[in-house]
C-alpha cells in the first residue's frame, strides 16, 4: 500500500502510511458481565473488567499457557457484584499467588490477575485468606 498524501497550501505532503495491525478483539477497559460460577479468562478478556454476579460461590481459574497463551504482563480484572464469593485458583499446569489469600474480600471488591511469567499469575487487589 502507498502513503496517504494531502495538498497543503499548494504542496503535496505525506500525512500517513499503510494501516497498522488490527487492534484487540475487545476494546481496552471494556466491561464483561458474568453470572456463572466457573470463570476462566480467554485472550479477549485481556485489559477488560469482568463483573461477577451469582448467589453461589464463584471459581476463577487462571489458565496455563497450553490452555490460553496470554502474553507475560497480561492483565484481567474482576469486580465482585453478587452474593457468591469469588476465589482464584490455578488451572492445570499453572500457578497463582496472592496475599493474604486468593478470595475476594467482600462484595464490591476488585482484583486484577497479572501474568508475571510462563504459566505464572499473581492476583493483586482487595483479597482475603
Amino acid at each position: 500500500m502507498g502513503v496517504l498524501r494531502a495538498r497543503v497550501g499548494g504542496t503535496w505532503v505525506d500525512v500517513g502510511g499503510p494501516p497498522g495491525p488490527p487492534g484487540p478483539a475487545t476494546p481496552p477497559n471494556a466491561i464483561k458481565n458474568d453470572t456463572s460460577t466457573a470463570v476462566s479468562p480467554v485472550l479477549a478478556d485481556e485489559n477488560c473488567m469482568t463483573t461477577l454476579s451469582n448467589a453461589a460461590a464463584i471459581t476463577i481459574t487462571l489458565p496455563s499457557d497450553a490452555t490460553q497463551p496470554f502474553a507475560i504482563s497480561a492483565e484481567v480484572s474482576y469486580l465482585w457484584l453478587g452474593a457468591g464469593q469469588p476465589t482464584f485458583v490455578a488451572g492445570a499446569g499453572a500457578t497463582v499467588g496472592g496475599t493474604p489469600g486468593l478470595k475476594m474480600r467482600s462484595q464490591y471488591s476488585a482484583a486484577t490477575a497479572k501474568k508475571i511469567a510462563a504459566n505464572t499469575w499473581v492476583v493483586i487487589g482487595d483479597l482475603s485468606a
